[in-house]
């Protein structure tokens, strides 16, 4: 809505209105008077409502931001809500529901010993009693073994815990020559560098505050000796993030997306330059999917996602098609030297309707019901365990009568000038019209995602990096940050302790400088225990 042209009026003219209103002797520039107060009376209530829904997401990013339909108000159930699907297709969708819910669910099981798959296992003795003694009752019989009973102990460590090792020492009562006994290992030994990367880069615990724990608790560690140990786990780990995004510009689907970083001399150089066209800082996320499996890679500075979209895409091989990007619509995520096929976020266009529901209850529901639809059989694709291909058919069968809806409902509001243009619904609505090809690839390419929701999960843990040590000091503080980052993401991916990971690396360094491809996290085992990985 434009903004009107605003009146004047001194105390005089508004005295002489009145007593026009009063004696019903308006005049025609009186009229005109009044229509442009309406106008602004108007412009003013738009203006306003405007800015309530600029303060609620606002209060959103310091708030609970979850976007559950749970949390939006109950509308009133008096008018009948008109059926997603066409008739014809209500029936069978009710009996496809049906199956889906006679399928098995997942269970919230309780924590069996069997879970702690990194304990220590300690093998313990009857007190007295032994295979092949006589029965303690006296009944005449032997006992013979079982299988062997389990019960788990937790017991509480610090961060860095320490031993002191008191050695002798001898001296020739004829030489003087002095002889010493051989403290075992090093001083600092391969599981607490990974303990402390793990802490710092995972967890998100600054060096300065494990320090003063560790003061605490009668074991110094300095944080400057810290950051010496985390770069050495680094250096033993670069080899095999260099390969690793030889694996993941080989992805079919590729995820990526930004979050804010700070890099102090980065920082620095913005003062020293304060004419330099880029001064930004970002952390880049990208998740690519790769026969099957996940692979994740961060990086740290002025690059924005799709310029280290662009570099990882160089290492393509040239025979691969384009890869199915997924990431959301800012201009900054697409690569602009390589080609793919875009995807945008299905849940980014839900967030700007689900963000202005208080306002527009009745257009804004309709849309989260259209696309909580979609999701209904994407889920229900999930639980059938379904692959690319019966997925998509499943998507053109459901979805597709339901966002064709959509797209009409959406064209009729801008076409028939149901709905201002400049309105928070109005941008909304232009945003899903303008991206709906980007939006909607679910409907044509096999295995293309709803959203960029795994990714986001991701970025969750240089976030939590940030929020806790606040900054890089530099580009190569930032850089060791991103490999242990990525390679214990990677870790978890693969479902293996990144703890017994990083120490293998460490122990084999060598080896894996010659051959990474053997060294990744969900193959390394079949190195250090090449017969029973055999078995």
């Amino acid at each position: 809505m434009k903004k009107p042209k605003v009146v004047e009026l001194n105390p005089e003219e508004m005295d002489s209105l009145k007593s026009r209103i009063q004696n019903n002797k308006l005049t025609e520039t009186d009229r005109t008077l009044f229509l442009k107060l309406l106008e602004f009376c108007l412009w003013l209530q738009f203006q306003l409502q405007e800015a309530k829904l600029s303060i609620k997401r606002l209060c959103g990013l310091f708030g609970i931001s979850s976007e559950k339909s749970n949390r939006l108000p109950q509308k009133e159930a008096s008018k009948k809500e008109k059926p997603l699907l066409p008739e014809e297709l209500e029936q069978e969708f009710k009996d496809l529901e049906k199956e889906s819910n006679s399928l098995p669910k997942k269970k919230s099981k309780r924590l069996k010993e069997s879970d702690y798959t990194g304990a220590e296992n300690i093998h313990l003795p009857h007190d007295s009693l032994k295979a092949g003694d006589p029965c303690p009752t006296e009944c005449g019989g032997r006992l013979y073994a079982l299988k062997p009973g389990a019960v788990i102990r937790l017991t509480g460590h610090p961060i860095a815990s320490a031993k002191r090792y008191i050695y002798e020492r001898l001296r020739c009562a004829l030489c003087g020559e002095v002889f010493k006994a051989t403290p075992p290992g090093e001083k600092y030994d391969s599981k607490l560098k990974a303990v402390l990367s793990l802490c710092k880069y995972y967890m998100g615990l600054p060096f300065f505050r494990m320090e003063r724990m560790q003061t605490l608790l009668g074991v110094p560690l300095p944080d400057a000796t810290q950051w010496d140990l985390v770069e050495q786990v680094a250096n033993c780990l670069y080899p095999i993030f260099i390969y690793l995004e030889t694996l993941a510009a080989e992805g079919n689907i590729i995820q990526n997306d930004d979050t804010k970083v700070r890099i102090l001399s980065l920082i620095q150089e913005n003062k020293q330059e304060p004419e330099r066209k880029r001064k930004g800082m970002q952390t880049t996320g990208i998740l690519s999917h790769v026969q099957g499996r996940k692979i994740a890679l961060f990086y740290s500075g002025r690059d924005h996602s799709g310029e280290n979209m662009t570099d990882l895409l160089l290492l393509r091989p040239g025979e691969m098609g384009p890869p199915q990007q997924m990431c959301d619509a800012l201009p900054a995520n697409v690569p602009k030297e390589t080609k793919t096929i875009l995807c945008n976020c299905l849940a980014h266009a839900r967030r700007k309707f689900f963000e202005i529901y208080s306002a527009y209850p009745e257009p804004c529901g309709k849309v989260i019901q259209w696309i909580a639809f979609v999701y209904r059989i994407d889920t229900l694709a999930k639980k059938k365990c379904l692959n690319p291909e019966e997925r998509l058919k499943l998507h053109q069968k459901w979805s597709k009568p339901v966002m064709d809806s959509l797209k009409i409902w959406l064209d009729e509001q801008i076409n028939d000038a149901l709905v201002e243009p400049n309105s928070s619904l109005g941008k909304a609505i232009e945003y899903c019209r303008k991206r709906w090809t980007e939006l909607t690839q679910f409907l044509r390419l096999p295995g293309a995602l709803l959203d960029n929701n795994l990714q986001e999960q991701a970025l969750k843990i240089p976030i939590r990096n940030r929020k806790n040590a606040m900054f890089y000091k530099t580009e190569h503080g930032a850089l060791v940050g991103d490999i242990l980052i990525s390679i214990i993401y990677n870790c978890e991916l693969s479902k293996e302790n990144p703890i017994d990971y990083l120490v293998a690396i460490q122990e084999n360094r060598k080896a894996v400088r010659q051959s990474p491809e053997d060294w990744l996290p969900w193959n390394y085992n079949q190195q250090l225990n090449p017969q029973e990985c055999a078995a």
